[in-house]
């Protein structure tokens, strides 16, 4: 009797491991699927925002100071043409007063935030340089993906992701995101 329930309970055991490495598999397969079909990168893992990529560009060497441009309004969405993000790399609006930041990163990733350096209270000269997003105020850098402090006083406030879409050749923004945004210092 005690023979027959070790049986039965190791049994168990198989199927649950059988079960769990199953799971495991699709999971990671599911996961390759993503990154070579590139619906997922990793860049938008660490910033979660890609909506769109373009052509990657290595900054290296190079500083690419923002274009102000027209933003282009849709009902409840605010944001920026594709072809002056392309020709630009880095462009600027405003929007219900409100300073907007929207970018290409070294990987071909859209970020759109609102410019300001918080505690510095720059809204208006931001660059990039070497692959590296920086506060023209007070020389604060952040990764250009996910806005990760690097050096400087105000590492801790960087500009705010918003999410974004993209459509009909335009980077979109819902102008709720925005107007609720407030400073955190």
């Amino acid at each position: 009797m005690e023979e027959k329930r070790e049986r039965v309970l190791s049994e168990g055991k198989g199927r649950n491991k059988t079960i769990l490495i199953a799971v495991a598999v699709v999971v990671i397969a599911g996961i390759g699927y993503l990154f070579v079909s590139g619906t997922l990168t990793q860049n938008s893992l660490l910033a979660g925002v890609s909506a769109h990529e373009l052509e990657p560009m290595d900054y290296s060497g190079l500083r690419v100071d923002k274009q102000v441009v027209t933003p282009v309004e849709n009902g409840d969405l605010v944001g920026v043409k594709i072809s002056d993000l392309e020709a630009y790399r880095m462009v600027y609006f405003r929007y219900n007063n409100k300073p907007m930041l929207v970018y290409a990163d070294q990987y071909g990733n859209i970020v759109a935030s609102i410019a300001m350096c918080e505690p510095c209270r720059n809204e208006d000269a931001f660059f990039i340089q070497d692959n590296i997003l920086v506060c023209g105020k007070c020389f604060t850098r952040w990764t250009l993906g996910n806005h990760q402090g690097i050096s400087g006083g105000c590492m801790k406030y960087p500009p705010h992701i918003i999410e974004h879409t993209v459509s009909d050749g335009n980077v979109f923004m819902k102008k709720s995101d925005i107007d609720n945004w407030r400073p955190r210092v």
